[in-house]
């Protein structure tokens, strides 16, 4: 399928430009569904998102909660699942929940963290990027472009770096700990 500018590299930041830009709503009328694009073949980051948008949009824009988790742990990295292990047993964060792999499609979020009282409804979503991953300048725009979205979605997100993590532990949990209570 041909989208035009959106086939090409750079696309994603025009769609994105599209989506995140209305101070109200947006009325979106489309002659496709989500499911009317098929990636295979294609390398596009616009064609990608393009789709995920319109699967969001027609799953009633809610924000990615409920049933956008299991109760399943799962990592894609060592480094996540050690993020999750050094927080989930830290004294001050025994009151939430924290869920792995919350989302939908391409808008995974590597951590959630939720009240105990609102176990469904996420306070911030944690962002685990191991150094080698974003290395190029295109794996940090389409990173840059993702975290846009789900700031238009709801979310609060706060990204740890491996580097940081494994340089100072501490204080890279201390980090996030003040931007919970910031949030509570």
């Amino acid at each position: 399928m041909n989208f035009g500018p959106l086939n090409k590299k750079g696309g994603e930041r025009r769609l994105n430009v599209a989506i995140t830009r209305a101070k109200v709503k947006i009325v979106l009328i489309s002659s496709i569904r989500a499911g009317d694009i098929d990636l295979a073949g294609t390398e596009s980051e616009g064609i990608r998102m393009l789709r995920d948008y319109l699967q969001y949009v027609a799953t009633g824009g809610e924000r990615l909660q409920g049933d956008s988790y299991t109760n399943t742990l799962k990592f894609d990295s060592p480094f996540e699942e050690d993020v999750y292990e050094t927080i989930s047993r830290h004294s001050s964060l025994q009151e939430y929940i924290i869920r792995t792999q919350v989302g939908c499609s391409g808008y995974r979020i590597d951590l959630a963290i939720a009240h105990k009282d609102s176990p469904g409804e996420f306070l911030l979503g944690i962002e685990c990027d191991g150094a080698s991953y974003h290395s190029s300048h295109t794996a940090r725009d389409r990173d840059r472009i993702r975290q846009k979205v789900l700031e238009g979605l709801g979310w609060t997100i706060h990204r740890i770096w491996s580097t940081e993590w494994f340089r100072n532990k501490g204080q890279q949990v201390d980090l996030l700990i003040q931007k919970i209570n910031k949030l509570r």
